[in-house]
């Protein structure tokens, strides 16, 4: 079961992706990233966003089968969001999950995090 964690503190909202091991973006988990993503941003008393993960693993990307459509306005979402947008990278980031990384404002990493995706 795919899920998203929302914390906030000290005006900081935490979303933490939870579908470990890798934490695969399919259509649940997606749902629920851009829910809780608009739920954070219409919260007057956040002023940031990290997205994060639990597991091995930040996202080794998207689901076999799965054509991705709610994952590009998602992207597209993080990308104009009115508040930044922080990516808490470890492990993996690979193909759609680094995108879904490269969409926020700002990227910090773990040390030993693997970026692949086309042209790294």
């Amino acid at each position: 079961m795919s899920d998203v964690r929302m914390t906030v503190e000290d005006g900081v909202a935490v979303l933490t992706l939870d579908a470990p091991p890798t934490n695969t973006l399919d259509a649940p988990l997606c749902t629920a990233l851009a829910e809780a993503l608009e739920k954070a941003l219409g919260d007057d008393l956040v002023h940031a966003v990290i997205l994060a993960a639990e597991g091995p693993e930040f996202s080794t990307g998207t689901a076999p089968g799965w054509d991705g459509a709610g994952l590009r306005r998602l992207v597209a979402r993080i990308g104009a969001a009115g508040k930044p947008v922080i990516a808490a990278l470890h492990g993996r980031a690979e193909g759609d999950g680094l995108e879904l990384a490269l969409a926020a404002h700002y990227r910090t990493a773990t040390q030993g995090v693997r970026p692949a995706g086309p042209g790294i």
